[in-house]
C-alpha cells in the first residue's frame, strides 16, 4: 500500500472517530476544587501516586476509598471525575438524541459521587431537573454540594433512600453495591453506566435481560428488545462503546507523567424505559466493534437482532467504510447475507434522530 493510501486510510479512520467535547466550565469547576484543597491545576505532578495508586485499585477491583485524604480527593477530582463526566455526557447525548428525557422531571442516582452525573447533564441537557442523591461519603457530599452551586439546572437533595422518581440512575455504583434490580420496577426510565471490561459488561447485558422481563424496553445501545446476541451466541465477547475526546493542555501535562494516556475512553451502558423505543422494529444497526482487518475482507460486529452478526466489506469490491463505533446506522437494503455476514453494495448510512 503508498503512503497515500495508507493517510487515505487513515484519514477515514480519524473522520469516523465518534467525539465527545470537553467543557471549558469543568476544568473551571476542577480548577476550583483543587484549590480548596490546595492544589494548583497546573503543577499536579506530585498526585501522580495517588493516581496510580487509585488506578490500580479500580483495576484489581479493590476499590479504595478516593475519599479518604485531600490527596486521593484531588487525585480523584484531577483525573477520575473528568474521564467519568465525558463517560456520561456521552451516554446523555445519546439518550437525548433519542428523546429519552422526554417528560423526566425528577431523577434518583444511587452512589451519587461528587456530582458525575450533574455536572454532564449540565454540558448536554438545560432541561431543570429534581434530583435525590444517594452518596455514603461525606466528604463526596460536601464537594457535591459546593459543585452544584455551578449547576444552576439541577436542584438537589441528598437522601440516604433514593425515593420513586421519573429516572433512576447508577455510574459506576450497580456492580458496587449489590443493588436489588426488584427494586427498580418504581422507576420507569433507567440510566446505567459500568466500566468496559468483560465481567462487567457482561454483567450489565444481563441486567439488561432481566429487566426486560420486567417489562422494560431497550433504548440504547440496543436496537431492539430480543436476546442480546453476545449473551446468547458467544462466551467472550461483550458490549461496550468508545469515544474520543479532546483533552485541555492542563490534563494533557498531568496524563505526561502517568503510564495510560487517553485519546479515548471506554464504558459500557444501559437506557432503559417502560416506554417503547422510538428506533426498535425500524431494522436499524448499532455498531458495536471496530472496523477490522481480515483476509480480503474488512469486518466489523453489528447489533440488529439476536443474531451474531458483521458487516463485511470484500476487498474485491472496492474500500470498506469505517464507521462511527457505537452509533446507529440503517440496515443497508442492498446487501448480501452469507452465514453471520451482512455485506453492503452501497453506503450504509447514519441514523439521525426519531421523526
Amino acid at each position: 500500500m503508498s503512503k497515500k493510501d495508507i493517510a487515505k486510510k487513515n484519514s477515514a479512520k480519524k473522520e469516523a472517530a465518534k467525539k465527545v467535547l470537553w467543557p471549558e466550565s469543568l476544568s473551571e469547576i476542577i480548577k476550583n476544587q483543587l484549590s480548596l484543597l490546595n492544589y494548583d491545576i497546573n503543577h499536579l505532578d506530585k498526585l501522580v501516586p495517588s493516581i496510580i495508586k487509585q488506578s490500580n485499585s479500580y483495576n484489581s477491583n479493590t476499590n479504595a476509598n478516593p475519599w479518604a485524604s485531600k490527596a486521593s480527593q484531588a487525585a480523584y477530582l484531577a483525573y477520575f471525575f473528568p474521564l467519568n463526566t465525558l463517560r456520561l455526557m456521552s451516554v446523555i447525548a445519546e439518550a437525548d438524541r433519542l428523546g429519552f428525557f422526554n417528560n423526566i422531571k425528577t431523577a434518583s442516582e444511587l452512589g451519587s459521587g461528587c456530582g458525575t452525573f450533574d455536572i454532564a447533564y449540565s454540558a448536554i441537557k438545560k432541561t431543570p431537573l429534581i434530583k435525590t442523591n444517594t452518596e455514603l461519603s461525606e466528604e463526596a457530599i460536601k464537594i457535591h454540594k459546593i459543585i452544584l452551586k455551578n449547576v444552576p439546572s439541577i436542584q438537589s437533595r441528598f437522601s440516604d433512600i433514593a425515593p420513586t422518581s421519573d429516572l433512576f440512575i447508577a455510574s459506576y455504583a450497580l456492580n458496587e453495591t449489590g443493588f436489588n434490580l426488584s427494586l427498580l420496577k418504581n422507576y420507569n426510565n433507567i440510566l446505567i453506566l459500568e466500566p468496559s471490561t468483560e465481567t462487567h459488561s457482561r454483567n450489565l447485558i444481563k441486567v439488561r435481560e432481566e429487566l426486560i422481563q420486567q417489562g422494560y424496553y431497550a433504548w440504547a445501545p440496543c436496537p431492539h428488545n430480543l436476546d442480546c446476541p453476545i449473551l446468547k451466541n458467544s462466551k467472550k465477547d461483550w458490549c461496550h462503546d468508545r469515544v474520543f475526546i479532546d483533552k485541555p493542555t492542563w490534563f494533557n501535562k498531568l496524563e505526561n507523567k502517568l503510564p495510560n494516556f487517553n485519546n479515548s475512553l471506554t464504558f459500557s451502558y444501559l437506557l432503559l424505559s417502560k416506554r417503547p423505543s422510538p428506533v426498535a422494529g425500524k431494522g436499524l444497526v448499532r455498531t458495536i466493534g471496530n472496523t477490522l482487518k481480515e483476509k480480503g475482507k474488512h469486518k466489523q460486529m453489528i447489533c440488529l437482532n439476536d443474531e451474531r452478526l458483521f458487516f463485511s466489506w470484500l476487498k474485491k469490491n472496492g474500500q470498506p467504510q469505517f464507521l462511527n463505533r457505537g452509533e446507529l446506522f440503517y440496515a443497508p437494503i442492498d446487501s448480501e447475507k452469507k452465514s453471520n455476514e451482512i455485506r453492503p453494495t452501497s453506503e450504509v448510512i447514519k441514523y439521525s434522530s426519531p421523526d
